[in-house]
């Protein structure tokens, strides 16, 4: 039995994709027999402001209170830290991970994110914060060689893993479950209004405002269909609802995520970075149809041609939007074998078993 330290957030306290990950690993740690502590990132507390438009804070007092538990906490074998990406934020995580460092035999860095190689070109203050974390992680986990290969020029890849996001157990089993039932489901009936999911933090990076007005573009251009956009994610800015089109739902909570996005027609996501979104795994997992730009890792969860991608700007969304409803009401065999294939790539790649696995022979060497 091993003895392991997880820096970072976690479901319950936050709804994030890295939450979800780090909640992931922390099962997968368990069910292997290892001892796991959690050390939570008070940034977790974002993600939990009751009321308004979510501030950003650093929470000196709780970041105090970790660096003291984690300097006076016994020794461990193995640590996980999540890479921040601000200034300060890369201060904190140096901060802790030094402390780790001492506490622990070996040293995992997490970059969950699939812009961190824009920092580390053109911020000469933060290459060298982050030279630093890799020069002072044992290894450094990427979910992607689409994230890693950004930067080639890295003294540290030796140290480079790669270990790609997936489903947790739960998950993996409800999915299997929904995803029956969708394909066997006739998807080219005649629809006057579609239902359409957004998921995601509510920032004009995330690509919210364009998806927004594409939709309003599209039920003037289209008299006779129409879309209702359901939006979840956290507020990080006031949104523009409008009356029967666009709607703000909340915050998507963790335990009951697939149950709600099985209920829907399609997805979009528009950001402008991402690492490897979770919520796309969902989509291949249950055989939700979705329109997505393609960056950060994305590409590793299409599959090969994926026809419905997108630009940020609105007019490229607009567009995905039609093709998509178009082969919803006219090609049905083209829709099922692209949710098929991608149902078939998500079992492949993304589920609890590969996750699992990773772990055993990457981490502990199993």
């Amino acid at each position: 039995m091993k003895k392991i330290v997880i820096y970072g957030e976690f479901l319950d306290k936050s709804t994030t994709g890295i939450a979800y990950v780090n909640s992931l690993l922390k099962q997968v740690l368990i069910d292997l027999d290892n001892e796991v502590t959690l050390l939570i990132e008070p940034r977790s507390k974002d993600y939990n402001q009751k009321d308004g438009i979510v501030n950003k804070k650093f929470y000196l007092v709780d970041f105090l209170e970790i660096f003291i538990k984690t300097f006076f906490s016994r020794n461990k074998d193995i640590s996980f830290i999540t890479i921040s990406q601000s200034n300060l934020g890369l201060i904190k995580t140096l901060i802790i991970l030094l402390i780790l460092k001492i506490k622990t035999k070996k040293l995992y860095l997490y970059v969950h994110r699939g812009d961190l190689h824009v920092n580390y070109e053109n911020i000469f203050f933060r290459r060298f914060l982050i030279n630093l974390l890799f020069k002072f992680s044992d290894n450094i986990i990427f979910l992607s060689k689409l994230i890693s290969n950004k930067f080639k020029k890295s003294y540290y890849k030796k140290k480079f893993l790669i270990i790609p996001n997936s489903l947790n157990k739960q998950d993996s089993k409800k999915s299997r479950i929904f995803f029956k039932k969708r394909f066997s489901e006739r998807i080219n009936s005649s629809k006057s209004v579609y239902k359409v999911l957004y998921s995601g933090n509510l920032q004009t990076e995330k690509g919210i405002d364009n998806i927004i007005h594409a939709v309003n573009n599209f039920n003037k251009l289209c008299s006779e269909k129409k879309i209702i956009l359901d939006i979840f994610g956290i507020p990080f800015k006031k949104l523009d609802e409008i009356k029967n089109q666009v709607e703000y739902k909340g915050i998507l909570n963790h335990s009951k995520r697939l149950e709600i996005m099985k209920e829907y027609d399609f997805l979009i996501i528009a950001s402008r970075s991402e690492g490897m979104p979770i919520l796309l795994i969902e989509c291949l997992a249950i055989g939700l149809p979705f329109i997505t730009t393609n960056v950060g890792a994305i590409k590793d969860i299409l599959i090969n041609d994926y026809p419905y991608t997108c630009s940020q700007n609105i007019k490229s969304i607009l567009k995905s939007i039609e093709n998509l409803i178009f082969d919803i009401e006219n090609k049905e065999e083209r829709i099922k074998k692209i949710i098929s294939l991608g149902n078939e790539h998500y079992i492949n790649k993304f589920n609890y078993k590969n996750f699992y696995e990773n772990i055993n022979k990457k981490i502990l060497n199993n």
